[in-house]
C-alpha cells in the first residue's frame, strides 16, 4: 500500500515529511495509520515483481523527480532526537504504538515511555528540522 508521511518518524520504518513509500500490509502499517503518522495514498499502480516494475505514469513522472530530490536528501539527512513536549501531547495508546515501531519498551507509564523514547536517536530529513525533533 503507498502511503505519504504526515510527519517524519523514525523505527523499523523510517520516513521524512512529505515522502511517499510503498509498505507492505502488516502490523506496522497498520500501527502507522493508526497513531496519524502516514496516511494512504490513492492511484499508486505498480505490478508484481515478476511482471515488471510498471508503474502509473502519474507516478512515474513523480518518481523522476523524487530520485533526484532523495539524492539531496541523503545527503542532507542528519541526526535527531524527539521533542519530549511534542510527545506528551500524544495519548499513551499511540505512544506505545510509536515506540513499540521504534523497538522501545511499551512497559510503564507515560512518562517513562516518553523518557525512554527522546534518549534514542532517530534520522531526520531538513524537512522535519524544528518539527518534531531536536538537533544535536
Amino acid at each position: 500500500m503507498w502511503v505519504k508521511a504526515v510527519k517524519s518518524f523514525g523505527g523499523k520504518v523510517s520516513m521524512r515529511q512529505g515522502q511517499e513509500m510503498e509498505l507492505e500490509e502488516n502490523d506496522t502499517l497498520k500501527d502507522l495509520l493508526e497513531a496519524g503518522y502516514v496516511t494512504k495514498i490513492m492511484g499508486q499502480v505498480q505490478t508484481e515483481p515478476d511482471k515488471g516494475k510498471e508503474k502509473s505514469v502519474e507516478n512515474q513522472n513523480s518518481n523522476a523527480d523524487d530520485s533526484e530530490d532523495q539524492g539531496r536528501d541523503e545527503a542532507e539527512r542528519k541526526a535527531g532526537y524527539l521533542d519530549e513536549a511534542d510527545l506528551e501531547e500524544m495519548s499513551a495508546a499511540d505512544l506505545k504504538k510509536l515506540a513499540k515501531e521504534m523497538g522501545i519498551s511499551t512497559a510503564g507509564t507515560k512518562k517513562e515511555i516518553i523518557q525512554r523514547m527522546i534518549e534514542v536517536e532517530v534520522e531526520i530529513g531538513p524537512e522535519a528540522e524544528g518539527d518534531a525533533c531536536e538537533n544535536q
